[in-house]
């Protein structure tokens, strides 16, 4: 019994998508475009973010309102050169559930940079608005702190070198 309920959902949901693609493709009216259903599957917008790497994972937050999972391609435009951002990224997000996917980007250049990130089913049309995330990126850091990472552990060694060495040089006079 509830096989078929869930059975009977899928088909709708399917039938619904289907829909749209036709009006899409079909450069539909206005009024038929406003009877689009509303899709429960959505990017959920978030807070700025920092990358302090060349490359990183970021996360979008997808919320699925359906029972069921669904598998979709999550979709990120940069507005400038100074992130590259694969073309698509798929993810299966769990019925009635709230589901981070990580997007590989790799960092091109230190700045400011808005990325436009949405959803798409995979015969490409669109599930919801698409959504503006601001990102800082700062792939300097990363050298910069290793780097002074690196003296503080050679300070610490050139320390403790020079303090066994006194200890050695104290002892070997008072023999």
């Amino acid at each position: 019994m509830g096989g078929e309920k869930s059975t009977v959902k899928t088909l709708r949901f399917a039938l619904g998508l289907l829909m749209a693609a036709i009006i899409a493709l079909s450069g539909g009216a206005t009024a038929q475009a406003e009877s689009l259903p509303t899709y429960k599957i959505r990017i959920v917008p978030g807070s700025n973010l920092t990358l302090v790497a060349s490359e990183g994972r970021i996360p979008i937050v997808i919320e699925n309102g359906y029972d069921e999972s669904i598998r979709v391609q999550v979709h990120i435009r940069p507005s400038n050169l100074r992130l590259n951002a694969p073309t698509a990224t798929e993810v299966t997000v769990p019925g009635n559930t709230t589901y981070t996917a990580k997007v590989d980007v790799r960092a091109v250049a230190d700045g400011e940079v808005d990325l436009v990130a949405w959803l798409t089913t995979f015969s490409g049309l669109r599930l919801g608005p698409s959504v503006k995330v601001h990102m800082t990126i700062n792939a300097e850091v990363e050298g910069t702190l290793m780097t002074g990472f690196a003296i503080v552990v050679a300070l610490l060694l050139a320390t403790g070198v020079i303090r066994t060495v006194r200890k050695r040089r104290q002892v070997g006079a008072t023999v």
